[in-house]
């Protein structure tokens, strides 16, 4: 298939409002939207050609917020392995090496913004290892499949702009996978990575999939044109504050003559024409100044901001109360306040499970068959079981405690799981902690009152805990000491 062919099937699947959409909201998320929040200010006849307009990066705090399927760091295992087993040792050792979680963090981000991306994995000699990559639509070609249009390895062409009008051009041949490099006007270049196998992949997997933020039956998710509209919305409300307050509309100001004796009679043109923030008035003898108020208009355009960014939440389906700053809540009332995270991190598992088998399968494909070269161990064959962590939730420093008596109590967690949820951690490095603080209180024992404490924790038998002797102030990790 043809470079020309491919874009116009591709734009069959991306209207005009898409492509405006989305690219918008992607200047709007990256704080480049500068010449987008400038023509819409001067179309609605606020500003000057001069303003440096004011964005307030509401919509990635917003989306970031919204990004729950990696906040905290999942579990992987091999299937049927152990944890001191050589190959599951190799796979913790390479996802770390790689930045894996950070990667799968920062796609999530990505994904609630785009809502479909493609991860390619890449070899690199350079690093010793693969490293992925995410690509927006605004970067994808794709001629996809009439009955499966949410499977890359299904298409029938695909293809990636790179930098330089370089693209990527992908086509299915028999079960494997061919790409070729060209220019943007469908021209081959010279350099081809696959040249030795005649543009022939020599993975046995192809080397990207798609990702989207929930279930999709189509290539391409739909953005919500609401993400444009209120930052460009608050972008207007945030320039005429700016414009009341600085340009034109500071505070109303009276002055009048004391009515000393000897004083002269000052005319009103004597009286001082400028003000505003910064502005210094020299007055003439026996004139005082005084502030009778601000301008009514700026305390609107405050409360329309708040409106505002309150209805854009709810559009999201975050509740408001998260984003309350003036306000001190409860870890109760914070919980309540999660829900629809907790919610919408659920309704997302399914499909973010679906892509970790696809990254697996990805991932071990190119580092096999480079592994010899960058004298590395090969990645074991079989899949990957991933356990995908919950959202953190806040408790009293009591409830911590009783809970975590009870489900050590009930053997429904292990102290490895409460070192995970104190320091956000993985598994890995939880067991590494645990195993550091067995050493530090043999080697750095407490002393209290000149006697030494055992230099193993003691505290109440888990098997029949007693909540009241653990010190409700004290942290996640010093209450599972207590119990060990």
């Amino acid at each position: 298939m043809e470079l020309r062919e491919l874009e116009d099937i591709d734009k069959e699947h991306k209207n005009a409002d898409y492509k405006r959409n989305l690219n918008n909201q992607h200047r709007l998320f990256f704080g480049e939207a500068r010449q987008l929040v400038t023509e819409y200010l001067r179309g609605l006849g606020i500003g000057n050609a001069n303003q440096e307009p004011l964005e307030l990066g509401w919509l990635q705090e917003v989306l970031r917020t919204k990004a729950v399927t990696y906040a905290s760091k999942p579990v992987r295992r091999l299937k049927d392995a152990k944890e001191s087993d050589d190959a599951q040792t190799v796979v913790t050792g390479t996802l770390e090496r790689m930045g894996f979680d950070a990667f799968l963090r920062e796609l999530d981000v990505r994904v609630t913004l785009w809502r479909t991306a493609i991860v390619r994995f890449y070899p690199s000699d350079a690093s010793g290892g693969v490293v992925p990559r995410m690509f927006s639509p605004m970067q994808i070609l794709r001629a996809p499949s009439v009955h499966e249009p949410e499977r890359l390895d299904q298409d029938r062409a695909w293809a990636l702009k790179l930098a330089n009008d370089t693209i990527e051009m992908w086509e299915p041949r028999g079960d494997r996978w061919t790409m070729r490099m060209v220019n943007d006007r469908g021209e081959r270049l010279q350099e081809q990575p696959f040249s030795a196998t005649g543009t022939i992949s020599p993975y046995p997997v192809l080397p990207a999939h798609l990702v989207f933020d929930g279930f999709s039956d189509r290539a391409y998710l739909p953005v919500p044109s609401h993400r444009t509209s209120y930052p460009l919305a608050l972008a207007s409300c945030v320039a005429l504050i700016m414009e009341a307050l600085v340009a034109t509309s500071g505070p109303e100001v009276e002055y009048e003559q004391r009515g000393e004796a000897g004083a002269e009679e000052v005319g009103p043109e004597q009286m001082p024409e400028e003000f505003g923030p910064g502005t210094r008035r020299l007055l003439p003898g026996g004139v005082t100044s005084k502030v009778l108020a601000l301008n009514p208009q700026v305390g609107g355009a405050v409360k329309t901001i708040e409106t505002l960014q309150f209805a854009f939440l709810r559009a999201e389906g975050i509740d408001p109360g998260l984003f309350r700053q003036s306000q001190s809540v409860s870890a109760a009332a914070i919980r309540v306040l999660q829900r629809p995270l907790r919610e919408l991190q659920e309704s997302r598992k399914p499909w973010a499970l679906q892509a970790e088998a696809r990254h697996w399968d990805a991932l071990r494909s190119v580092h096999n068959v480079h592994a010899q070269t960058w004298g590395v161990d090969r990645l074991p064959d079989g899949g990957i079981e991933t356990q995908l962590a919950q959202l953190d939730v806040p408790m009293e420093p009591k409830e911590i405690s009783e809970a975590m008596n009870l489900s050590r109590a009930s053997g429904t967690r292990s102290i490895i799981d409460h070192i995970m949820a104190d320091w956000n951690v993985g598994r890995d490095e939880a067991i590494g902690i645990y195993e550091r603080v067995i050493r530090d209180r043999q080697t750095y024992p407490v002393e209290v009152d000149g006697q030494q404490l055992a230099s193993a924790a003691s505290g109440p038998n888990p098997a029949n805990p007693e909540p009241e002797d653990i010190n409700p102030a004290a942290s996640v990790l010093d209450a599972v000491r207590a119990v060990s």
